[in-house]
């Protein structure tokens, strides 16, 4: 098959519409080649012109954002929680009969009943879908990282030249936490203390 500007424009238009390899979520180069008309063998030597490279991976990019968009968007509809219409269909049971007949004499031979599902009516509902609180807490924590953080920033360290209070209880403690601070040692629990400590 000959490449030409309509081919190539064919090809990045599918993509965009159904993704390709190597995005997780893309379609198959097997999909793609039969959706095309073309071997693997062809897509190898198109995918290396640089000409097919560029409008491939342009409609892949096209693909992978609109994905994120429509993802993006439910996941809101989800943490706001929607109405929605959802039609359902109603069907009915009827007996459909099927009679084989003998071609020489004509005469009936069998005949079966079966049961055939049709639809009588499609039916239009509104349903109410609640907030979802994780899809919530997940919108607010990325897109109000300010205000809505999971994680607290907890700084107790001091600068240079700034001083800390701690009151304790007695001089004895007082005395014990000097002696720490002074050789950095670490405190150790009195439950945990032996003899020779």
């Amino acid at each position: 098959m000959k490449l030409t500007p309509a081919k190539i424009k064919e090809c990045a238009e599918w993509v965009e519409k159904h993704g390709l390899h190597p995005q997780p979520c893309g379609a198959s180069i097997d999909d793609f080649c039969k959706a095309m008309g073309i071997d693997p063998r062809t897509y190898n030597r198109w995918s290396k012109m640089s000409e097919v490279s560029a409008a491939l991976n342009a409609a892949r990019e096209k693909y992978a954002a609109r994905i994120v968009f429509d993802v993006e968007n439910a996941l809101v509809k989800s943490a706001l929680g929607l109405d929605a219409t959802v039609t359902k269909e109603k069907g009915k049971a009827i007996d459909e009969v099927v009679r084989e007949y003998d071609p020489v004499t004509g005469k009936l031979i069998r005949e079966t009943k079966t049961k055939k599902l049709v639809t009588v009516e499609a039916v239009k509902e509104r349903r109410y879908y609640p907030p979802d609180v994780k899809a919530a807490q997940f919108v607010l924590t990325n897109m109000a990282a300010g205000t809505w953080r999971q994680k607290q920033d907890v700084n107790v360290g001091t600068q240079a030249g700034s001083s800390i209070q701690i009151t304790v209880g007695s001089q004895e403690a007082a005395d014990a936490l000097k002696k720490v601070i002074a050789t950095g040692a670490q405190p150790c629990d009195p439950e945990n203390e032996t003899a020779e400590d």
